[in-house]
């Protein structure tokens, strides 16, 4: 293992600024701003016409000289969130000489058992597969057809949506449930007329797709830090964490059934579902999601039911939504490859390969997929291309007059696209007036060439186009920056620093104090060092280095006491994403955007308050379980490091 710096660096003025830039890095994820950058206003105007004039873009419209004359400078509003913050903070180390190329290397390459490439692969390739079962219409489907199987009981219908969450989110990972649970909520809030407020639904949702993530490797990007970090095969890091997460989950139940959500309104006692139309009247075949119009599906589904022949968006959309499309081939062939590809990875592990890349397996998985979903495409694309001409013909229907969009924007003359979050056609605004007699044919500009690109490819490939747009690609700026400062913590001194401390506490209270106190700083780490991610990296570091103090004193630490702790930080970090803040995890994040463009608020304090009681009850539970599972299964032998 690589040796970190000295307690005696820390006092040399590089460490500190290290610390308080890391600090800051972080702090931006839970409290992004913007910061406000001027433009000398005729410099800006003289730039956009040289690139209209190479026709890079359009011509701009030109404004009234009151109104050029009214500001000298414009102003432009520079982001600084989780994509840019910890980016900023290297950089920043970069210039004033405090990093060099070692801790560039080792926080993008990989060091200390830690990959960083591989572990963004890998959560990218398993994330296509995912998504692409999503396309497909699995989850539209189920939501219907568990709604109209258990509809009738409201206890009954959430516990059978409990369960199956928790066995998706067990194989296909907490990202996938979270985007999918997301979606079948938001059907079922549609779907039924005397639900007052989804909230216990949503946050059980994002509750349980954390917990059932803690199982398995391959369903959480943390737990492939751990399982690299300690070189844990698979089958042994499933093998020590089954236990106390089952358990977990059936205690969980009856707690949040009669205890946190024990309100009428919140989990119905009998539910009704909305009514669709006469047989005779419903359409023939269900439309494929994939190539209906967004603003269709998810207008005004609330009021009365669509009448017999109703063809308003509104029926359009509860058609869509209680008759859903799926594509069977596809659904059953995206199964089948995670299926085969968590198999291998098994396999791997019990063939004693757990230092195979694991990304080399879900890459080929997801370019089988990948390859599937552009095959289908192209042979079908005749027929989405006019399911989106027609989606756009009900889109501008219903929507004459100028309304409000999905993302705030006022809308008016459509344009058709394909929905980035589900490859779905879409209205965009169109800033040219075809439609107005007599008037000037734009001219062709680069812009509006690359627009057209990504309107056919979505059209001809929507699957592709689709799940793409899914990925999480913010996961790129924001890991490697992260990676980069915990390895300038390590060469600054503050690493080692804090292995003492921990060293201090575990001798003072042993394998008991040694699990409590990784769960809760695990929980609270993951709250304020950007994200889960950030917190798995900084005390997998502070384990390792431990580690190394021991080894070099010559004392030992005991096996119990070491593996309880591992295991424990693996559940804490999984646990603590729904705690505190949003920012406890990358999915916590797109989790409240996306329930907020569908119209579902969710509010830091409403967070906060409905998440502490399950988290300790959570905590307490797992924590005294794994307790429990050491002390029967684990002795007191000396830990012997992994090579």
């Amino acid at each position: 293992m690589d040796e970190v710096a000295s307690i005696s660096d820390i006092s040399q003025w590089q460490s500190i600024v290290t610390l308080v830039v890391f600090v800051l890095s972080n702090l931006v994820v839970l409290l992004p701003f913007h910061i406000p950058i001027f433009i000398y206003r005729p410099f800006a105007y003289k730039f956009l016409d040289g690139l209209a004039a190479f026709r890079f873009i359009p011509p701009r419209q030109r404004a009234s000289p009151e109104a050029d004359d009214r500001k000298l400078f414009m102003r432009l509003r520079f982001p600084v969130n989780l994509t840019t913050g910890p980016l900023i903070g290297v950089l920043f180390l970069l210039s004033i000489n405090v990093i060099g190329r070692t801790e560039v290397h080792d926080g993008t390459i990989g060091a200390n058992n830690i990959s960083p490439i591989d572990i963004i692969a890998f959560a990218l390739t398993i994330g296509y597969i995912g998504s692409s079962i999503d396309c497909a219409g699995f989850i539209r489907f189920l939501t219907i057809k568990v709604l109209r199987r258990y509809g009738g009981a409201g206890h009954r219908l959430f516990i059978s949506v409990y369960m199956v969450f928790f066995l998706i989110g067990c194989f296909l990972g907490n990202d996938i449930v979270i985007q999918m649970g997301m979606l079948f909520l938001i059907y079922l809030n549609q779907a039924i007329s005397n639900l007052q407020h989804p909230r216990a639904w949503i946050h059980t949702q994002f509750a349980l797709a954390n917990i059932a993530s803690t199982i398995l490797v391959s369903s959480s990007t943390t737990n492939v830090v751990l399982a690299q970090a300690f070189q844990i095969g698979f089958a042994e890091y499933t093998a020590n964490l089954i236990i106390p997460v089952t358990a977990t989950v059936i205690l969980l139940r009856p707690f949040l059934l009669y205890i946190a959500f024990a309100h009428e309104g919140l989990i119905p006692i009998s539910v009704k579902l909305r009514e669709l139309p006469k047989e005779e009247d419903r359409p023939k075949e269900p439309v494929d999601a994939q190539s209906r119009p967004t603003r269709v599906l998810t207008n005004a589904i609330g009021g009365s039911g669509p009448g017999p022949n109703d063809d308003s968006p509104g029926a359009a959309a509860l058609y869509a939504l209680m008759n859903p499309y799926l594509d069977k081939t596809s659904a059953f062939l995206g199964i089948t490859i995670m299926a085969s590809t968590l198999i291998v990875l098994l396999a791997l592990t019990a063939a004693n390969l757990s230092n195979f890349p694991v990304y080399w397996v879900t890459l080929l998985a997801a370019f089988l997929m990948a390859c599937w979903d552009a095959a289908f495409g192209w042979v079908h694309r005749r027929e989405t291309r006019m399911i989106a001409r027609k989606g756009t013909q009900i889109t501008a229907a219903g929507s004459a007059q100028p309304s409000r969009s999905e993302y705030g924007a006022q809308t008016s003359v459509q344009r058709p696209i394909v929905d980035e979050e589900r490859g779905v056609s879409q209205g965009l605004d169109d800033t040219r007036s075809d439609s107005e007699p007599g008037a000037a044919t734009p001219c062709r500009t680069l812009q509006s060439l690359l627009l057209d690109m990504q309107q056919w490819l979505r059209e001809t490939f929507p699957t592709v186009t689709g799940v793409v747009s899914l990925l999480p690609f913010q996961l790129i700026p924001f890991a490697f920056p992260i990676f980069i400062l915990v390895q300038s913590l390590a060469a600054t001194g503050w690493i080692t620093l804090f292995a003492h401390w921990w060293d201090s506490w575990v001798a003072k209270t042993g394998t008991v104090g040694s699990i409590a106190a990784m769960g809760f700083l695990s929980v609270i780490l993951s709250n304020f060092t950007g994200t889960n991610i950030g917190a798995t990296v900084l005390l997998a570091r502070v384990l390792q280095v431990w580690a190394d103090l021991h080894e070099a004193s010559g004392t030992a630490i005991s096996d119990r006491t070491y593996w309880g702790t591992v295991y424990t930080l693996a559940i804490g970090v999984n646990y603590g994403a729904f705690s505190l803040t949003f920012g406890a995890s990358l999915a916590g994040l797109g989790w409240r955007e996306d329930l907020k463009r569908r119209g579902i608020y969710v509010r830091r304090m409403e967070f906060v308050r409905v998440n502490l009681p399950i988290i300790a009850f959570t905590m307490i539970v797992s924590c005294a379980i794994l307790v429990g599972e050491v002390y029967i299964m684990r002795d007191d032998a000396p830990y012997s490091p992994r090579s």
